[in-house]
């Protein structure tokens, strides 16, 4: 079964991103049999954002797995 993030928890992620200052927001790309999920801001925040992400999924027990530039992930 593959992993599935509701727009509400995506929603919740921007607010902790926020919270913990880093200007980068989520946006969730639906389409039929996947999700992906991008990162709009400051590039120089992304590996921060990363982070922050990871512990904050970890916690509704879902893993990201990003791409090499970190601006994009999908949830596995």
């Amino acid at each position: 079964m593959r992993a599935i993030i509701t727009p509400f928890q995506v929603a919740d992620l921007n607010t902790h991103l926020a919270h913990e200052q880093i200007a980068v927001k989520v946006h969730l790309t639906d389409a039929c049999g996947a999700q992906s999920l991008w990162l709009e801001g400051d590039a120089s925040q992304f590996a921060a954002a990363e982070a922050s992400i990871t512990n904050f999924l970890a916690d509704i027990r879902l893993t990201p797995q990003f791409s090499d530039d970190k601006s994009r992930f999908t949830l596995v």
